[in-house]
């Protein structure tokens, strides 16, 4: 992953690891929820 400002992107999710959500790109963002709609939550 990459270090995004707020500006920039305002997507944020929960990862795996985390205990807060963090600001991802849209193409990870598309890609997370794609495998959470394949794998549930």
């Amino acid at each position: 992953g990459q270090i995004f400002c707020e500006a920039c992107v305002s997507t944020k999710l929960t990862l795996l690891g985390t205990n807060k959500p963090v600001r991802v790109c849209d193409e990870c963002c598309k890609h997370v929820l794609a495998q959470c709609a394949v794998n549930g939550p």
